[in-house]
């Protein structure tokens, strides 16, 4: 335990007592009287300036570790008293970390420390340093109690010294984010950054008021296509829009009067059908089946024939069946599906098809606009549902079984790579339709010879155009 062991002369030092007011007690044993208080073994009147009185002793409560800041709060064994509080022996030394002697820079007990020397933890002694109270020589007890510590040596790796163990030190300039503007400000999520302000630094968000913070980024969602409108929000095209990504893929709506009843591998109506159903050209194309008035065995046929297609042309796809009509308008969605096909539907009653395509007629339209494929087989009984749905104005289907059919379309994306001509299988017809080829309207198999003006469509491909590019 350390006490603060004063000489009588130092006492006399504080001008409040004289050498003529003290008297001998002895170092063991022996009180002052009621009226006065012990220090270093002199009885006083009253304890000097600096020292506070605890049952008749004068204590310094900055360094005294049975009376540390306050009378009777005695410090642990392993404990140091410094500046009046109990803290862990060994984490002394100037500053939070060490250096000279965290218990105190100058000892109260004379000579050179009691826990001695150059501390085993770093710096200088762990409880003390050198003593500054020495009015002469040695400490009380001598070099048994003072000189170097039997725990000291020089420690250069310890706990105490310069950057030891201790918590982080927090200084200016109070420029970063745990410590912006002051020791004790953190910035908040929502301004995490810390930024000049003047002659100081406060919090501040991490973008203009223009622009939105997006993966560590500052973005302006008006323009950027990596984040058009909303984080993350990427424009295939390159090109964003006041919020909105312009351009994307076309809309498509092919129309074959083929029903597939009749199949053959690597065969032009092969290729036909895989051309159609992956105009999307995604990796995987997820494709809407309606079956709700198709005999299994056909739409298996169909089924068989785009499995060669894709298994040809490196194609995936995910095939999802649906056979309540009513239920189309419910589960056509571009996000969901990118090719709706519509099987021949030869069991379809009297006026089923009609209110099938007028009942999905908008559902169709929007799919188509948002850059979606419908493709509409026929063995000659679709009119009704074609014209109803808006896809064509179709008049009449007429058979075609037998005859030849020419490529009139090979540049066209459902017309590549078809042959030409080739024979027409059971249950091909033709369209019989007002509408005319055009920019947006291929005539791309048809029962015309070339260079003869085709006017007997067997496949149609109609392109629905972007709206224009501001």
């Amino acid at each position: 335990m350390k006490a603060s062991a004063w000489l009588c002369v130092l006492a006399a030092a504080f001008a409040s007592q004289s050498l003529a007011g003290c008297s001998e007690i002895g170092l063991v044993g022996g009180k002052c009287d009621q009226q006065k208080v012990e220090l270093a073994g002199k009885c006083l009147d009253n304890c000097p300036e600096g020292l506070s009185e605890c049952s008749g002793q004068c204590v310094d409560f900055d360094d005294n570790e049975d009376h540390c800041g306050s009378c009777d709060n005695a410090c642990a064994a392993q404990e140091s008293c410094l500046g009046g509080e109990c803290v862990p022996s060994g984490s002394g030394g100037t500053g939070a970390s060490g250096g000279t002697g965290a218990s105190g820079g100058t000892s109260a007990s004379g000579g050179t420390s009691a826990s001695g020397g150059t501390s085993a933890s770093g710096g200088k002694g762990g409880s003390g340093a050198e003593s500054a109270a020495g009015a002469g020589g040695d400490n009380v007890g001598g070099d048994n109690a003072g000189g170097d510590s039997s725990g000291g040596a020089t420690g250069e790796s310890g706990g105490g010294g310069e950057g030891g163990g201790g918590p982080p030190v927090c200084e200016p300039p109070f420029d970063t984010p745990d410590h912006c503007g002051s020791c004790d400000t953190q910035c908040p999520t929502d301004k995490p950054v810390c930024g000049q302000a003047g002659s100081g630094y406060e919090c501040q968000a991490m973008c203009e008021p223009s622009t939105t913070a997006c993966n560590g980024t500052c973005a302006d969602l008006g323009d950027n296509p990596d984040h058009c409108g909303a984080c993350g929000n990427v424009c295939h095209s390159g090109y964003c829009y006041q919020g909105s990504c312009v351009g994307g893929t076309y809309g498509h709506v092919v129309l074959m009067c083929i029903d597939y009843e009749e199949t053959a591998r690597s065969s032009p109506t092969q290729r036909l059908l895989g051309n159609a159903v992956f105009l999307p050209g995604a990796r995987l194309t997820r494709i809407l089946a309606f079956d709700g008035y198709t005999p299994t065995a056909l739409r298996d046929n169909v089924d068989l024939t785009l499995a060669w297609a894709a298994g040809e042309g490196g194609q995936s796809y995910h095939l999802t069946y649906e056979s309540n009509p009513n239920e189309i308008v419910n589960r056509l969605e571009i996000e969901d599906f990118d090719t709706f096909l519509v099987y021949a539907q030869p069991k379809a009653l009297s006026g089923q098809l009609a209110t099938a395509g007028a009942a999905w007629k908008s559902k169709i339209g929007a799919f188509v606009d948002d850059g979606g494929t419908v493709v509409v087989l026929s063995g000659g009984g679709m009119r009704e549902f074609i014209t109803q749905a808006g896809l064509l104005d179709v008049s009449a289907e007429t058979s075609v079984t037998g005859s030849p059919l020419y490529n009139r379309s090979p540049t066209d994306a459902v017309g590549v790579n078809v042959l030409s001509p080739f024979q027409a299988r059971p249950n091909t017809c033709r369209f019989t339709t007002s509408e005319l080829p055009s920019a947006a309207l291929s005539y791309v198999i048809t029962g015309e010879r070339p260079p003869a003006v085709p006017n007997l469509p067997v496949v149609v491909h109609r392109i629905f155009v972007l709206p224009p590019t501001p």
